[in-house]
């Protein structure tokens, strides 16, 4: 009976090691890095918004809790919760005529040096013009926004309406653009791939434009614009680190890494936290 107890407990102590050493292991695993690490100002995923296929998307949560962007009646865009293209992740679709959310204006960082935004969209312009996101209504930052154009499906940003650039066809893919403002030049990059920068030297100092800020349309008390498209997840940063990460996560999430670059950080692997 000795003799078996002793070689039973030889045996317990490969096969089954030490509880601690279990836990050191487990620790070690890896967790993926989510817009919800990146302490960001506000962030919009459409997968966060309640609602049946096809519903009416009259709030989308805010991720961060506190910038929540709403709409009523026949504003509010639609809800599509199994979009081709991006792994079935939910979009929120406008219509290009009426659709258009608004948000508070704490909802992005506005006048700092570094102002990042990130953006999986597809766009089907029918008009002129088709902003994507809008912000920044006061005298001191003025308006500043992304637009994707109808004719070419260009970007266009810039603090006025009146200073725009073309920074290269977008097409009608799910794409990732993110806009970087770096003090006194702002960039545009398009899934991981900058697209040019320029200064912001010669920027519109007129009076801020009014209706800010907005997601999926534009108006300055005249000048009215949609878009027609769909957008699934609009993030906001000051972190250059955070910022590059945001694409790499959405890169992923959204099954778009076939269109970063082959040198990007994020292009095999996720981020990790």
């Amino acid at each position: 009976m000795k003799v078996f107890l002793a070689l039973w407990l030889a045996i317990s102590a490969v096969a089954a090691p030490p509880l601690f050493f279990a836990q050191n292991v487990a620790s070690t695993a890896l967790v993926l890095w989510t817009p919800a690490d990146a302490g960001l100002t506000a962030y919009w995923l459409a997968d966060d918004i309640s609602g049946a296929d096809l519903d009416p998307v009259g709030t989308w949560p805010d991720g961060v809790g506190s910038n929540d962007a709403t709409a009523s009646g026949s504003a509010r865009p639609t809800l599509d919760l199994a979009v081709a293209g991006i792994n079935g992740k939910a979009a929120v679709v406008f219509d290009g005529v009426n659709d258009g959310l608004t948000y508070p204006a704490t909802g992005f960082q506005t006048g700092a040096a570094e102002h990042y935004v990130v953006v999986v969209i597809k766009t089907s312009e029918t008009t002129s013009w088709a902003p994507i996101i809008c912000w920044g209504a006061t005298a001191s930052n003025q308006a500043r926004f992304i637009f994707a154009a109808s004719t070419s499906n260009s970007i266009y940003t810039g603090y006025y309406i009146n200073d725009k650039s073309d920074w290269g066809a977008v097409g009608s893919a799910w794409a990732i653009v993110e806009w970087k403002c770096l003090g006194t030049s702002e960039e545009v990059w398009l899934n991981g791939t900058s697209l040019g920068s320029r200064s912001l030297s010669s920027v519109n100092t007129g009076s801020p434009e009014t209706g800010f800020p907005r997601i999926g349309d534009y108006n300055d008390g005249g000048f009215v614009q949609y878009l027609n498209g769909s957008i699934a997840f609009i993030g906001n940063s000051t972190n250059s680190a955070d910022s590059e990460r945001l694409v790499g996560w959405a890169a992923h999430y959204y099954g778009l890494t076939a269109n970063l670059p082959g040198g990007h950080p994020y292009k095999t692997d996720p981020p990790y936290k």
